[in-house]
């Protein structure tokens, strides 16, 4: 609880300052203007807490208010990320000309005007970047992969898998958009569905409450749907998170492995969060491979990809991570870049084929500036 408390605290702090910088260029680029000025402080204090009283209420009343006050909030935040780039990228220009004289006469001679027409120009910028990125969210797209992997003993000789990342069931994500989710899984006619972690964004009671999971009863596939924790399962409470998921006809593998029709193997490991909010560890690779049956082609989903090569090392043959999102907003795709072997897309390390998804749904803004929303569909050839 502790460091949940300073976790927070920090957030609120960044969240805090960003804003108020937003606000003071605002203030300065409209300073001959008061009404408007005062008025969009105002709008910019709203829409910052809105998010915030949002989530606290959401716990106690599931409504339009509460969920249009995330909604709004969710948006605010994408516009306050570039908000603040363009007010910072105006500040070092105003620092360049400080030591180097950048600015033309025309800007100096018509300051005020320079100004406004800056905050203008970026504000239509920031408007046409959120629509852009609202629409690609909403537009789902199909990856599809055909890989070749060792028969061994298996009696099949292909497997169609369609998986899934990072749903995030919860405020933010809408019936047609979970409607849609199922409709494009079964127009693939898949043997098997994969959800890798994610499934929910929060407690499920919001989405218990709206009947968000009754789509995922139609699910069809020869050999079910299965999916494994993720973080956000964690966050929101795992208890109830997995008494969901199993509601809804997904079979959850948590640091488990299940031999499908002796034809493959599923192995789903634990998120690795677990030791933070279940005070206890997860199962070691190795510990689940010994599980397994060596003779049959193996599929290995794990929600964040970190230690491929540990991966790489054993006879699994496809892994299926998701988590990243890719960033979801520029410029955050190359903070993930860095910290992740693969952000996002196909790996091949040895004889192992990696895919980590950018995700179907969005942690926070329902916004995505650097990817669309995608389900990935996996022709596996056995030979």
């Amino acid at each position: 609880m502790r460091n949940f408390l300073i976790f927070f605290s920090i957030v609120i702090a960044i969240y805090g300052t960003a804003n108020y910088y937003v606000v003071r260029k605002v203030s300065h680029a409209l300073s001959d203007y008061p009404v408007w000025k005062y008025a969009l402080a105002f709008a910019i204090v709203a829409m910052a807490s809105s998010y915030v009283i949002g989530r606290f209420l959401e716990n106690y009343y599931h409504n339009a208010i509460v969920t249009t006050l995330i909604w709004i909030g969710a948006l605010w935040m994408a516009a306050l990320l570039y908000a603040f780039l363009f007010a910072a990228l105006f500040d070092l220009f105003r620092i360049l000309h400080h030591f180097f004289g950048i600015f033309p006469k025309l800007i100096l001679d018509n300051w005020a005007k320079a100004k406004l027409y800056s905050f203008l120009i970026s504000a239509i910028i920031v408007v046409f970047t959120l629509m852009v990125g609202f629409i690609n969210n909403l537009n789902t797209k199909i990856v599809e992969l055909n890989l070749t992997i060792p028969k061994r003993q298996s009696h099949l000789d292909k497997l169609k898998i369609v998986m899934a990342s990072d749903i995030h069931l919860g405020t933010t994500i809408t019936h047609q958009k979970i409607e849609r989710l199922i409709e494009l899984i079964n127009n693939q006619k898949p043997d098997v569905i994969l959800f890798a972690g994610d499934i929910l964004d929060e407690d499920p009671n919001f989405v218990e409450y709206n009947g968000m999971g009754e789509p995922f009863l139609k699910l069809k596939a020869k050999y079910g749907a299965w999916g494994i924790n993720g973080n956000h399962e964690y966050i929101g409470g795992i208890d109830n998170a997995e008494k969901f998921i199993k509601s809804i006809g997904i079979h959850l593998l948590k640091d488990s492995v299940a031999v499908i029709d002796n034809a493959f193997v599923l192995i789903g490991r634990d998120d690795a969060s677990k030791s933070r909010f279940a005070k206890s560890n997860r199962l070691e690779l190795n510990e689940l491979i010994k599980q397994t049956n060596p003779n049959l082609p193996t599929i290995f989903l794990d929600h964040q990809p970190f230690k491929l090569d540990e991966t790489a090392q054993y006879a699994i043959d496809l892994q299926l991570s998701g988590h990243t999102h890719h960033g979801q907003l520029f410029p955050f795709n190359f903070i993930t870049e860095l910290v992740y072997e693969k952000s996002w897309g196909y790996l091949r390390k040895g004889n192992t084929h990696f895919y980590v998804s950018s995700g179907f749904g969005v942690w926070g803004p329902p916004v995505r500036t650097v990817n669309r929303s995608e389900i990935v569909v996996i022709n596996l050839k056995f030979q």
